[in-house]
């Protein structure tokens, strides 16, 4: 059981000065302001609406960060690895019924966004659906739960849809071979196996391996294309 604690860091509007972050999965190397950062991985990054976890690199990280620059940004620090090998986003989600998405599939995917979606750019097609989170109507369910199939999700959403507080926490990866689903209390067969070689890879940066990338936040302006733009979702303060 993961007992960690979480380190919590308030950045103020602007230029993050000072922070060095470098390797996968990305880790702080120095912080000017904030010594007790330094080690910690990176365990998520929090702004009003969505929050993005498991940075695929150091450039994913700062790209995020630069882009929300003029928002309020909390970075959550773990001594922990994450065990997921895909950048989850929990994007919170307007009290609405009508969203604007088409979510189709066993596990659900983001088949399209209609153009006048209220969620138009949070999300982008092909986008798996992991988790659909509701605290105050007491919902968590994803595949672990059993039944997540695309009309369970849409159901549930729906059945909820007045809640203040619903999160559908997203991910970037294809989905498994497309598979009927179930409402079994677990779907075993829809989980992917896990790359053991991935793994091993990140215990090895996480023991003090030589990384493979690093960078200083505040001299980053643009991203390297030839490393692939990662999706970094819109957020609007007057949507949120």
């Amino acid at each position: 059981m993961n007992t960690s604690v979480s380190t919590r860091i308030n950045l103020p509007e602007g230029p993050v000065k000072g922070l060095r972050v470098t390797g996968y999965p990305v880790r702080v190397a120095s912080f000017d302001t904030h010594m007790e950062a330094i080690g910690l991985f990176v365990e998520s990054l929090q702004v009003p609406g969505l929050s993005i976890s498991n940075f695929r690199s150091v450039h994913h990280f700062v790209q995020a960060l630069t882009q929300y620059e003029k928002l309020q940004r909390t970075i959550v620090l773990s001594c922990v690895i994450s065990e997921s090998d895909s950048t989850l986003y929990g994007v919170n989600l307007p009290a609405a019924q009508n969203l604007g998405i088409i979510l189709k599939g066993f596990p659900p995917v983001v088949v399209d966004i209609q153009h006048n979606s209220i969620v138009r750019g949070r999300f982008q097609l092909g986008q798996v659906v992991e988790r659909v989170i509701i605290p105050s109507r007491n919902v968590d369910i994803s595949l672990a739960t059993g039944g997540f199939t695309d009309q369970n999700v849409i159901t549930k959403l729906n059945e909820h849809c007045q809640a203040p507080d619903r999160q559908l926490v997203v991910k970037n990866e294809k989905p498994p071979p497309a598979q009927k689903g179930s409402n079994a209390p677990i779907d075993w067969g829809s989980f992917q196996n896990r790359s053991l070689n991935n793994l091993f890879k990140r215990q090895l940066v996480a023991r003090g391996k030589p990384a493979q990338e690093s960078a200083v936040a505040e001299r980053i302006e643009v991203v390297d294309n030839s490393r692939g733009q990662e999706f970094i979702p819109l957020v609007k303060a007057e949507l949120i």
